[in-house]
C-alpha cells in the first residue's frame, strides 16, 4: 500500500449545542485546527514507471482552496442550533452550515463532510499519476494537537480519472 499525506491548517469558531448547557463546548469558542488528508492505492496499482508518485501535492490545493474558503476564520453552525444560526445570518460574517443531517458541528461531522467533498473532486476527475480502481482516503481533523477525529472510506471505481 502506498499513502500520501497532507496536512492543511485553518482556526474556525463553533458550539456543540446538544451538549448540557454547562458543558464549556456548549459556549461558541474557536480551534487552530489542522486537516490531514491520506491517500493510499494498492501496490498492484502503482506505477513507478510514470511520475513515480501517487498524487502531485500541489494537485491536492483545492482541498486547502475550500477550506479557506468555507471554514477558515469562519463559524461552522448546524442548521438544528437555529439559535446561533440566526445570531450568525444576522450578523453576516462568513460561516458554513452543516445540512439538518449533522446535529452537530463536531470535528468527526467536520471530517465526514470533507471527505464527501474531496470523494466528488476525485470522482469528477482529480489529476491522480495512477489508474487505481479503488482508493482509500483517510480525513483526520486535529481540534488540537492532542485531539484528534478519523474519517475513513474507499473511493470506488476512480478507473474513469484522468491520468497524467
Amino acid at each position: 500500500m502506498y499513502t500520501v499525506q497532507k496536512k492543511f491548517k485553518f482556526d474556525y469558531a463553533h458550539r456543540l449545542h446538544l451538549m448540557p448547557r454547562g458543558h464549556k463546548c456548549w459556549n461558541l469558542h474557536g480551534h487552530s485546527g489542522v486537516v490531514e488528508i491520506s491517500i493510499s492505492i494498492p501496490d498492484a496499482t502503482f506505477d513507478s514507471n510514470t511520475s513515480g508518485f501517487v498524487v502531485d501535492f500541489g494537485d491536492l490545493q483545492f482541498i486547502k482552496d475550500w477550506i479557506d474558503e468555507n471554514w477558515d476564520h469562519g463559524t461552522l453552525v448546524s442548521a438544528n442550533d437555529r439559535r446561533l444560526f440566526a445570531i450568525i445570518e444576522s450578523l453576516n460574517t462568513k460561516h458554513f452550515v452543516f445540512g439538518v443531517d449533522y446535529n452537530q458541528t463536531s470535528s468527526e461531522n467536520m471530517a465526514h463532510v470533507l471527505f464527501r467533498k474531496i470523494e466528488q473532486q476525485i470522482q469528477k476527475g482529480l489529476q491522480l499519476q495512477t489508474i487505481s480502481v479503488t482508493m482509500s482516503m483517510t480525513i483526520a481533523i486535529y481540534e488540537t494537537e492532542n485531539n484528534k477525529d478519523i474519517f475513513s472510506g474507499i473511493i470506488r471505481d476512480v478507473s474513469e480519472v484522468n491520468v497524467k
